[in-house]
């Protein structure tokens, strides 16, 4: 069966006529792992070497928590996304890939476990807020990319309204410090005595190398294991990749309940997917144009805006929690996701199908801009 759109990174494609090397799996599935793991490792010692050393110059901790924490966790997205774009031997869609499956695994995944687990408190000015701000952001991203690219002036949008996030992050840490999710590890840098600059400078510095080269890493392997097995390197984007690359979130998440801190659980995930496309996708395509496959606007952009919205409707009927009534159906959809990527992926099952209306009216609209 052939294609809907005219373009076909996200279509099934032809298997390699040659057998797949064992060796050279290896090496690429290696790349990955490690690429993640230096990632996650360099990124939590970034900042919390970053925010110690702003701490000893006299920086208070609220604005570490809005500047070094909110940016720092997606520092390695950002990587990840700018050295996929910018490498000749790869497709560019695994960075778009990344933001919008990080964005579903937040929601679908993250959230609906944490709701699972307990009710997770969530404030009315969230929901009329930051909540909202979310989605607009998320329409407008699926705006952007409903010609194929995200092109440098968009980009240049979403830092326009990065900036105003920013500065309304800051305003609102000001007057409610509490709500603020700060990197206090100074009883861990103690313990090096007169040495703790010293230690806070080494991990800063194995950190700001370490988090490129795993990049750089990640990049390649992903790349490497597309060209491999003949698959999209936006299949690995939206599962392996963002997987990875949430794993910060969900481990904050479950720290966040586990302490008794449930309020600023909700809040640190709305965050994030609000800097993924405002920080990421505006950074990278004002770099460089950045590929975004028109056909995540029949399945990927959709659940993306469904896993979103789902919970805000959901909670705003049934009182200011988010419970299992909202974790159960998050939780589903995000498995539905992940199961439809892979059959999508391995030519299994294609979606859009060919021959519907709504569909090909989307694939003249792309090819007419």
């Amino acid at each position: 069966m052939g294609c809907a759109f005219r373009d076909r990174s996200f279509c099934p494609k032809p298997k390699p006529s040659s057998p797949v090397s064992d060796s050279a799996l290896q090496i690429l599935l290696l790349q990955i792992v490690l690429g993640l793991a230096g990632l996650v490792v360099a990124g939590y010692g970034l900042v919390s070497s970053a925010s110690e050393l702003a701490s000893r110059l006299g920086m208070s901790p609220i604005m570490i928590g809005l500047t070094i924490v909110a940016l720092g966790t997606s520092l390695p997205e950002l990587l990840v996304s700018i050295l996929d774009n910018l490498n000749p031997n790869t497709s560019g869609t695994l960075a778009i890939g990344n933001v919008v499956g990080s964005n579903i695994a937040n929601i679908g995944l993250i959230l609906g476990l944490g709701s699972l687990i307990a009710a997770l408190p969530i404030q009315r000015r969230l929901l009329t807020r930051e909540y909202p701000a979310m989605l607009l952001v998320s329409v407008v991203l699926v705006a952007f990319s409903i010609d194929g690219t995200v092109m440098p002036w968009e980009g240049a949008i979403l830092l326009a309204g990065l900036a105003i996030f920013m500065t309304y992050s800051i305003a609102f840490g000001r007057a409610h410090p509490e709500a603020v999710e700060s990197a206090d590890d100074s009883d861990f840098w103690q313990r090096f005595g007169r040495w703790g600059l010293t230690a806070v400078l080494v991990v800063l510095g194995f950190s700001l190398v370490g988090m490129p080269l795993s990049a750089d890493a990640l990049v390649n392997g992903a790349g490497g294991l597309a060209r491999l097995f003949g698959i999209s390197e936006l299949f690995i984007g939206l599962s392996i990749v963002a997987i990875g690359t949430s794993l910060p979130e969900l481990a904050t998440t479950l720290i966040a309940i586990r302490q008794g801190e449930r309020e600023i659980a909700v809040g640190n995930l709305v965050g994030s997917n609000m800097l993924n496309i405002l920080a990421i996708v505006g950074i990278t395509s004002v770099v460089k144009p950045m590929p975004a496959p028109v056909s995540m606007l029949a399945f990927d952009y959709p659940i993306m805006l469904l896993s979103s919205a789902l919970p805000f409707l959901v909670v705003w009927w049934t009182g200011f929690q988010a419970r299992r009534s909202v974790g159960i159906p998050l939780v589903c959809l995000y498995a539905v996701f992940c199961w439809s990527v892979v059959l999508n992926a391995t030519g299994r099952w294609h979606w859009p199908p060919e021959g519907l209306p709504l569909f090909e009216a989307l694939a003249r609209l792309a090819d007419g801009i």
